[in-house]
């Protein structure tokens, strides 16, 4: 049996596929009948045949996920898929994935995991009333529903893109659980909330204020910091994005020293693809040394600042300047 979800909407297709490995781990709890398999591993097509091969434990039904499958060597999948694994072979289930934003090419592979007797989920970006429902459902699993002028903010200011959505959602909830309602009631995201935390221009700017730092252009890190609070930003949101950039950037630049495969990458640090790309360039500024120091400074920044032995504000403009 072959299970084959694939379309450009990489979120909610992780979403289908750790959903479907759930269910698999909760009916096969032992764990010893699961393959998982990167396309882009330069081990894919060994890792594979293995899977296929090989013998289930405790009679249990195996089940080979394999991430991308489009990514790896196409006619050398297709041999190993038509030698081992037979259309109604209940055995061994294969979950294979393909997100990618490009439209695929006709390929032999392709039509082989498309075929009518195969489970196929087709991931489009949603749209419309089907996008806001989706949004409704993923805040309230969040404990923080959106307000009826809520929602319709974030679906101007959101955009459509999954990963982008959910990452502005998560910054939503997270903000309004910490602030608490007297009530005791749930935390509900306003069109407020949406307006003061999520920006269209958000990332390039913060993007921008890191590489100014890394290029020690403190008057351009000045000019940016500045740019952001005069249109009213929250000093602490500020922190709270270079803080996360940093972090992350940190991994990044660690997982690039061992290897330049960004699905590898992805992969190690469980970063979409797109933001590693992104990122590339802020993380050559910067020596992986710097990047640490850096970090540690902001860390430390936040707790002086909450302890209220500091101004934030002033912090931030000292950090630019410091550039």
């Amino acid at each position: 049996m072959i299970i084959f979800l694939h379309g450009i909407d990489g979120y909610r297709l992780k979403q289908a596929r750790d959903d479907l490995i759930a269910r698999y781990r909760a009916k096969h709890p032992s764990g010893l009948n699961i393959s998982m398999i990167y396309g882009a591993d330069r081990g894919a097509i060994d890792s594979l045949e293995h899977a296929l091969k090989s013998l289930s434990f405790f009679k249990e039904v195996r089940l080979v996920v394999f991430n991308n499958i489009l990514d790896a060597d196409h006619a050398a999948v297709l041999g190993l898929l038509e030698r081992y694994h037979k259309p109604d072979d209940k055995e061994c289930v294969i979950l294979a994935t393909h997100s990618d934003p490009k439209p695929v090419k006709a390929n032999a592979l392709f039509s082989h995991l498309i075929n009518p007797t195969h489970l196929v989920r087709h991931f489009e970006l949603l749209e419309g009333a089907k996008l806001a429902a989706w949004l409704k459902r993923e805040a309230v699993a969040r404990g923080t529903p959106f307000t009826a002028g809520g929602l319709s903010r974030f679906l101007t200011l959101a955009g459509t893109e999954g990963w982008n959505m959910i990452n502005n959602l998560d910054k939503l909830a997270n903000f309004c659980v910490a602030s608490t309602r007297p009530n005791g009631g749930p935390s509900l995201i306003t069109a407020t909330a949406v307006e003061e935390l999520v920006r269209t221009d958000v990332e390039p700017n913060i993007f921008e204020f890191i590489d100014a730092l890394g290029r020690r252009e403190a008057e351009k890190a000045y000019a940016l910091l500045y740019q952001e609070l005069a249109r009213g930003r929250d000093p602490y949101y500020i922190l709270s994005m270079i803080a996360y950039q940093f972090r992350n950037m940190l991994v990044v630049k660690d997982s690039l020293a061992r290897t330049t495969d960004r699905a590898v990458v992805a992969k190690k640090t469980g970063l979409h693809p797109f933001v590693i790309r992104k990122m590339q360039s802020s993380v050559s500024v910067f020596s992986l040394d710097e990047l640490k120091t850096t970090y540690g400074r902001l860390l430390e920044l936040e707790l002086t600042t909450k302890n209220g032995t500091a101004d934030l504000q002033d912090q931030l403009f000292a950090m630019a300047l410091q550039s």
